[in-house]
């Protein structure tokens, strides 16, 4: 049983890791190519 929930627990924490890692991925390339077409826009 302990082993069993240790498993869930790993498993709900890798979850939780790839969505914070991802948003924040996603969150750094949004904002990248904001800054892009701002440079843009300037030309």
């Amino acid at each position: 049983v302990h082993g069993h929930a240790l498993l869930i627990l790993l498993l709900i924490t890798t979850l939780v890791g790839y969505l914070t890692g991802s948003f924040m991925l996603s969150s750094l390339t949004s904002r990248y190519i904001l800054e892009q077409q701002t440079i843009e826009t300037i030309w």
